[in-house]
């Protein structure tokens, strides 16, 4: 009997529409979806908005909410809220955005937070007996002034960090540094970076003992130039140091352009963009490559297709990208990444993530080959003609679609 009231319960569980449960239709208590826990701090928010009911189901909520954000030039965020109407509601649809500065703590970010969505929300109880409970302020009575920014929008930021672990026969330690330096106005991006990462690794047994030191360099700038809503040009210098991948020095200067089919101020939509970038680059090598060269000039090609959207059914992002070299168009790769996060059937959810290479450029190998231990340590980068990997996952809730409770207890 266990057993069939149990499958008798997932029955009426996945088959029973979501608005014939217990779903308060009350005008005056509107159901809300919050999409974007990953931004906010979801118990703050209940315990200081109490006059709504938070849905676990976006298809049965009254007012849908999409939260997304993205970095400003002085280090902080600019959240987007999209307040989407269903049902009783549908068509009255908006949105509004605030920044938060980078020192700014997380007490800041969640009152602001509340208060966004606090005026977002204010218009679906226009008209209603609950209007009167809304209390409105224009706090500033000056006009506003100027804002003279005596570092110009330049952000300066450095990084240190380690790690260090150690037992009776091993020992090892990761060591790194880095620098960033960046200015970002409406159109326009500058971007420096550099990055130094030392790692070592000592085993010392009755049967083996080895020490490795790796250490790798580089250096990466890119220059972005707005043009319009939809076209933008980009410059990336840099240089590169890696022991592992046989690079003594790369250097190149990539220059792209780039279309953005949906305009760039609309970025709460998501993206569908076309990149093509051309670089010459100048490689010197540890050792001789498996085509005898020690030191070459290379010319290479890039395209790149992307898609991000982000909807109510959830959000995808898809990518196509290929290269190729022009002395030697066979040493190419080409391939395709994606994610995908869609909701399938009311509560159940499909995950999907992956990338797929085909890789045939591998200029830089040694003609050394590699030892036993340089595989096993994975010394040395090796010979491939492809790389991939793959994910994928479903999740399905259940049972009540309210969500307004909070406990913080453990």
């Amino acid at each position: 009997m266990k057993k069939i009231f149990l499958i008798l319960s997932l029955l009426f569980a996945i088959f029973v529409p979501a608005e014939e449960l217990n779903h308060s239709k009350n005008e005056y208590t509107p159901s809300i979806y919050l999409d974007a826990y990953s931004f906010i701090d979801i118990n703050f928010v209940k315990d200081n908005i109490k006059f709504v009911n938070y849905v676990l189901d976006p298809k049965v909520a009254d007012i849908y909410i999409l939260i997304t954000d993205r970095s400003t030039a002085s280090g902080g965020n600019e959240y987007t809220l999209k307040f989407k109407g269903q049902h009783r509601y549908e068509g009255l649809d908006f949105k509004l955005t605030f920044k938060v500065n980078s020192i700014d703590t997380n007490e800041v970010i969640r009152e602001n937070m509340v208060q966004a969505l606090l005026k977002g929300l204010y218009p679906y109880f226009l008209g209603t007996s609950a209007e009167q409970d809304f209390s409105l302020k224009y706090l500033k009575k000056e006009s506003i002034k100027a804002v003279i920014d005596p570092w110009k929008n330049w952000i300066f930021s450095i990084s240190l960090s380690g790690f260090s672990s150690a037992r009776a026969t091993s020992t090892s330690s990761y060591y790194h540094l880095s620098l960033n330096i960046s200015k970002t106005t409406p159109k326009d991006i500058y971007s420096l970076y550099f990055n130094y990462n030392n790692n070592l690794t000592d085993i010392h047994s009755s049967v083996l003992n080895y020490f490795n030191q790796s250490i790798s360099k580089s250096f990466f700038s890119k220059f972005v130039k707005g043009i319009n809503e939809h076209f933008s040009l980009a410059f990336f210098p840099g240089a590169e140091n890696s022991p592992y991948s046989n690079l003594k020095l790369k250097t190149y200067i990539k220059t792209a352009i780039e279309y953005n089919f949906i305009p760039y101020s609309d970025f709460s939509m998501g993206k569908i963009v076309l990149q093509y970038a051309l670089a010459p680059i100048y490689q010197t090598y540890y050792d001789e490559t498996i085509y005898g060269k020690i030191k070459e000039m290379l010319y290479k090609e890039e395209l790149n297709f992307s898609v991000e959207i982000i909807k109510i059914w959830g959000d995808a992002n898809i990518s196509i990208f290929g290269s190729n070299y022009f002395h030697d168009l066979t040493k190419n790769q080409f391939g395709a990444s994606l994610y995908f996060s869609i909701r399938l059937l009311k509560r159940l959810k499909l995950f999907l993530s992956g990338n797929y290479s085909f890789i045939h450029d591998q200029l830089a190998l040694s003609n050394t080959g590699a030892t036993d231990e340089d595989i096993l340590l994975q010394k040395r980068e090796l010979e491939t003609s492809y790389n991939y990997y793959f994910n994928i996952g479903l999740s399905y809730s259940f049972g009540s679609i309210y969500n307004n409770i909070v406990n913080t207890r453990f």
